[in-house]
């Protein structure tokens, strides 16, 4: 069955998996990129569509759209079409990409009710290699190492990248007074020479003042045995120097900001974090917040105190 347009996204997990509208292949006139700029065919906006979807591996329509500031109408079809981008939906059976008219369903399959068209399910956008092609030649993006492989993960990580974006966009939209100089996604430290790849990294800004924080995005599955594997490379990271490597014109650690699947996941991890480790600088969030509060209200993020959770304001998101 395919994940649905109308389903909460939460409930995607890894029961499901990827099946996307085209095969990724190299066998494309790729060479034929530039004219198509030149002659208007691809446009500066399409550029920008590719930067956010190369972004954050993963957006929807409606999360472009929001990036943006504009609509886009039909025109990511036209790029898939074009195979600057490919398409995606997630299924939890052994499906084929679903039919886009009812015209391409046999009337044997209408009868029997089986069948769900694909504006019906929830579709997501990735890189394709027409779209790695245009960024290289039409930004300053390095996509030497970037393969279509990139696009292939499990449906948890899927869901882990969208947050990321809801968050961003939150960001963008509500943060008035302090600005968001950086948002990296999947930057690797290195501790004690073992690398340690965080979901994301970012750093407000208001005047002279700078908070940066390392983002780290948790599903119940995670805890407690992922959690623990990396809890040790992250307290070193972060109440040693060595964080200065990464962050060296700070004078303060970074803030480890965890958001969490939902708020008994984030009091556990708070539990975990306080009681097993020497990291003091962390906060919780909790996925559902994260997208639908605004990041400076009380109850957006949450702190450990007393061994339960206390709500709290962060001033470098107002």
């Amino acid at each position: 069955m395919y994940f649905l347009n109308n389903q909460n996204l939460l409930e995607i997990d890894d029961s499901y998996h990827q099946v996307f509208k085209n095969p990724f292949h190299v066998n494309l006139a790729l060479h034929e990129i530039p004219r198509m700029k030149d002659a208007g065919d691809l446009t500066d906006l399409d550029v920008k569509v590719c930067k956010l979807v190369h972004k954050f591996t993963f957006l929807d329509k409606q999360r472009i759209e929001r990036l943006l500031g504009v609509e886009i109408r039909d025109r990511l079809e036209s790029l898939v079409n074009m195979r600057v981008l490919n398409k995606f939906v997630l299924s939890n059976a052994y499906e084929d990409y679903p039919k886009v008219h009812d015209l391409d369903v046999p009337d044997i399959i209408k009868m029997k009710n089986k069948e769900i068209l694909e504006k019906y399910c929830y579709i997501l956008y990735c890189l394709d290699m027409a779209g790695k092609v245009l960024l290289e030649k039409y930004t300053n993006l390095d996509l030497e190492s970037w393969y279509t492989s990139e696009n292939l993960i499990r449906a948890n990580a899927v869901l882990k990248k969208l947050i990321l974006s809801d968050f961003y966009i939150n960001i963008m939209e509500n943060t008035k007074q302090y600005t968001c100089e950086e948002f990296n996604l999947g930057r690797t430290f290195y501790v004690n020479k073992k690398p340690l790849t965080n979901d994301a990294d970012l750093a407000m800004r208001l005047n002279n003042h700078k908070v940066n924080y390392i983002l780290l995005t948790l599903r119940d599955e995670d805890f407690p045995q992922y959690l623990r594997s990396i809890s040790e490379r992250y307290e070193i990271l972060l109440t040693t120097k060595s964080w200065k490597k990464y962050f060296f014109e700070m004078e303060e650690s970074p803030i480890l900001l965890v958001i969490c699947e939902n708020k008994d996941l984030a009091l556990r991890v708070g539990q975990f974090i306080s009681q097993c480790t020497n990291i003091e600088r962390f906060r919780l969030g909790v996925f559902e917040n994260i997208r639908d509060k605004k990041l400076s209200d009380s109850g957006a993020f949450y702190k450990i105190e007393d061994d339960k959770l206390k709500k709290i304001k962060a001033g470098s998101f107002e």
